[in-house]
């Protein structure tokens, strides 16, 4: 009887000792100091959605929603500074517009900004820029600019337009039209239009049409004239500026390039013909013994360089 009393008093002793070290803090657990914010991955962020968003700025907005990364399904409209995750619907903002995501819709700000995909009208009363792949309406009131893979549509700006992805469309700018990706196709209208594209076709119309690689299409202007490009992306061979169809100028000027079809100007050279120049000066760089001809100048090369 002693020996089972003894058993359960110190079996009472240990369920006590137990508890009271489970409320108790630890004393040797060093807790490590955090300097700064702790950064949280992105599927961890917070997000929400409204129909309906005024702000005058971001943080003020952020606030009203208790933190959270806002979609907007709907209008959105902000007097200085915005800033959403996702955008589906109308944008107005007085100042600067920033889509951290896809947007589709209206969008109208001093300066739009799109980061990733776009469909839609987007209008930058100075600046509009879309990141991602984007099919529409483009509008800058200076510059306007699509950068993602791949793009097409109508992009017009007051001074520059650039399409530094593959691109299909209308370009139309008071001063340049610039393209960039690995193709270009469409129409360009403005003072200067410049391709670095590996292929270009449509139609070209300004004082200078130019570009570094291969064109087919029409041009008409004072000068039109291709280079030759470098190799790029793991090509083995250079693009050698060749031109297929109707040059209209004061000078169409291809020295490495292959003109396959009619130019018609003042000076009209190229390095290689299968066509005809029709012009008061016409130079074939590849023609061998009469390389210069006056009035007319038919060329049957049927390879480069011949």
């Amino acid at each position: 009887m002693r020996y089972s009393s003894l058993v359960s008093a110190i079996g009472t002793l240990a369920l006590l000792a137990a508890a009271r070290s489970a409320h108790a803090a630890p004393q040797d657990v060093e807790v490590p100091l955090e300097l700064g914010p702790r950064v949280v991955p992105d599927s961890e962020t917070r997000t929400g959605f409204t129909p309906l968003q005024v702000s005058l700025f971001a943080p003020a907005s952020a606030v009203f929603f208790m933190g959270r990364r806002l979609d907007v399904y709907g209008l959105d409209v902000s007097v200085a500074y915005e800033r959403v995750r996702n955008m589906y619907g109308i944008a107005i903002s007085g100042g600067y517009l920033d889509i951290e995501r896809d947007a589709f819709g209206f969008q109208f700000a001093l300066a739009a900004h799109t980061e990733r995909d776009f469909g839609g009208i987007q209008v930058g009363a100075f600046y509009a820029r879309e990141d991602g792949d984007g099919f529409g309406i483009q509008v800058g009131g200076l510059k306007a600019v699509q950068a993602g893979y791949r793009s097409g549509g109508i992009q017009i700006a007051g001074l520059k337009t650039e399409a530094l992805s593959d691109f299909t469309g209308l370009q139309f700018a008071a001063l340049v039209n610039e393209a960039s990706g690995r193709s270009w196709g469409g129409i360009q209208l403005g003072l200067i239009n410049w391709n670095e594209t590996e292929t270009s076709s449509g139609f070209r119309g300004g004082f200078i049409n130019s570009n570094k690689g291969d064109f087919a299409g029409i041009s008409a202007g004072f000068a039109n004239a291709s280079f030759t490009s470098a190799p790029r992306d793991g090509a083995r061979f250079p693009v050698h500026g060749d031109m297929t169809g109707l040059e209209a100028g004061v000078a169409n000027m291809h020295f490495d390039g292959w003109v396959k079809g009619v130019q018609i100007g003042l000076v009209n050279w190229a390095g290689t013909l299968t066509g005809v120049q029709i012009g008061l000066v016409n130079i074939v760089s590849n023609k061998g013994a009469l390389p210069f001809m006056i009035g007319i100048n038919p060329g049957f090369a049927g390879s480069r360089g011949k």
